[in-house]
């Protein structure tokens, strides 16, 4: 009993806070190496971290672990890394001067990640590989084919961009869904249908120019069928659209078109609101 005691009056000790960690992706000078220290400018300048190598940091050991999200764990996608000093400050001229100027303080990434190739695999078993130009993992987005940036002639370099845009756009839109209610309404009858004959029957809807219904066409279209798909293929395609040329060019397009060119008008709303500035 006395022991029972003893024990049950011992003070309770005090919660110690636990030291402060510090952020690995905190980037340091190395005023000897042109990348790092180009790195380390950048990073002073706007706070994002630009990487070429998944070790973050050394001491204490930090990887990058592309792959990791809060929900689930992509283990599919994989990278090669970039070994040519060239090659990384094309890739770093390639973030400062074509991807964060146009991007709202909301939208900026904590890290890019650049490598020298980037895919995924089309099933688990990884019997084939799917190329991937960009990448959104939870702390960095990554970018692939950065040693063939200076190979591209300015298409293929637009459509580079465009695929480090959605990378970031699709997301975070996808986390706030409420700012793409009214884009998916203009069309949200025609989602999982399939046009085909004049007449409109359980999922067949007639068949119509695609978009007289609000959708872009994708080149899968025949000359008397088409599927049409969901929310997530709607919003990818249209920005692939948007993002890919001026406001001139996709009205000389899509202009006669009115349920695309009220789904334009919500996307360009959507992108003010975000403080992104559309590269013109």
């Amino acid at each position: 009993m006395i022991l029972l005691c003893c024990f049950g009056c011992r003070k309770e000790e005090k919660t110690q806070p636990s030291p402060d960690v510090p952020d690995a992706f905190v980037r340091h000078d190395n005023s000897a190496n042109a990348t790092d220290h180009q790195i380390y400018l950048y990073y002073k300048e706007t706070g994002i971290a630009i990487l070429y190598n998944d070790t973050v940091a050394a001491n204490p050991l930090v990887t990058l672990n592309l792959w990791y999200h809060l929900t689930v764990i992509d283990s599919l996608v994989t990278f090669t890394r970039l070994t040519n000093e060239a090659d990384i400050l094309q890739g770093i001229n390639f973030i400062k001067h074509s991807i964060v100027p146009f991007l709202g303080t909301s939208m900026k990434p904590y890290a890019f990640f650049l490598t020298d190739s980037l895919y995924t695999y089309d099933s688990p078993w990884r019997y084939n590989k799917v190329m991937l130009s960009s990448y959104r993992g939870l702390k960095a987005v990554a970018l692939g084919f950065v040693s063939g940036i200076r190979d591209m002639d300015a298409i293929q370099r637009k459509a580079y961009q465009v695929s480090v845009f959605k990378a970031i756009f699709i997301p975070y839109l996808n986390a706030n869904s409420s700012l793409l209610t009214e884009f998916y309404k203009v069309s949200a009858t025609w989602y999982g249908k399939t046009a085909n004959g004049t007449q409109f029957n359980g999922d067949y809807i007639p068949y119509r120019v695609k978009e007289e219904y609000g959708f872009l066409s994708d080149g899968t279209e025949s000359d008397d069928y088409y599927s049409i798909g969901t929310q997530a293929d709607d919003l990818d395609r249209y920005l692939t659209e948007v993002l890919g040329q001026s406001a001139a060019s996709f009205t000389d397009k899509y202009g006669q078109y009115p349920q695309v060119m009220k789904k334009y008008k919500v996307l360009r709303e959507v992108f003010t609101t975000l403080g992104f500035t559309m590269p013109e």
